[in-house]
């Protein structure tokens, strides 16, 4: 039955991609507000979020140390964002931390000619280009690499201070903003303010992402195993958790793992 269910919820997500949220709902949603979906690629991870994979018109923060597959992720529902239309829509990479990698993300499967990476001079420019990105309505996902640069220093108190006025943006842009973050102990939050914290507070949704163990085959790396667990989510369940693997050859791919 819970087959069936996530079955149904990918083909209601589809039909709203392709012609607009309000196409199709289930009988439950129709008379209340609700927010869509963009599939991360995994079945057992979208049925655990709320919102059958990251929302749309709202923030997701991926968070995870180095190799914990966060920017992987990210990469994969921007592909999935492309994928949605016949027509690929644009999607973007701020790349606040100077990691994007063109050749890897086109191994994600993200067409580059529908890719727009966007390197603001200084942290501080970032949220209003950000904003002007959401304004023209032009784009479906959005990854910002880099919210320990965003949240550091200066552009701290204008970053936590432009919030609400995305949040305006994001509602009429149907686009998935995700923000990528590190993994942080308990004093090394409590350490941070409440700037570097607002991001955290106005997300609908956290996946904390862990490196569990490094896939080989034949003395030759595959690929690793992580482990995705829901930290916070307005719709789903806060603690519950999926396996996902990625696997390298030649293109980076994602498997389901049960």
């Amino acid at each position: 039955m819970a087959d069936k269910h996530q079955r149904l919820q990918h083909t209601v997500h589809a039909l709203q991609a392709r012609y607009s949220v309000r196409a199709a709902r289930f009988g439950r949603e129709a008379g209340r507000e609700w927010t869509p979906g963009l599939s991360t690629g995994f079945r057992s991870l979208d049925a655990i979020t709320g919102f059958a994979g990251l929302p749309l018109n709202a923030i997701s923060l991926l968070s995870g140390a180095t190799t914990s597959g966060k920017q992987t992720l990210a990469y994969q529902c921007l592909r999935l964002a492309q994928a949605a239309y016949p027509r690929r829509p644009l999607v973007a990479v701020f790349d606040l931390a100077r990691a994007a990698d063109p050749d890897y993300i086109a191994r994600c499967g993200v067409d580059l000619k529908h890719l727009l990476i966007i390197r603001p001079p200084a942290p501080e420019n970032a949220l209003a280009a950000l904003a002007d990105a959401l304004r023209g309505r032009q784009l479906r996902a959005i990854v910002v690499d880099g919210l320990p640069e965003l949240m550091a220093g200066p552009a701290a108190r204008q970053a936590s201070a432009a919030l609400p006025g995305l949040a305006a943006l994001r509602g009429r842009s149907s686009c998935a903003l995700i923000f990528l973050d590190e993994a942080r102990a308990p004093w090394q939050r409590w350490l941070a303010g409440p700037e570097r914290d607002a991001v955290r507070q106005s997300a609908a949704l956290q996946i904390d992402l862990r490196r569990e163990a490094w896939l080989d085959y034949d003395d030759h790396l595959r690929g690793y195993r992580a482990q995705a667990r829901i930290a916070r989510s307005r719709l789903g369940r806060p603690g519950a958790s999926a396996a996902i693997e990625i696997l390298f050859n030649g293109s980076v791919r994602a498997r389901e793992t049960w």
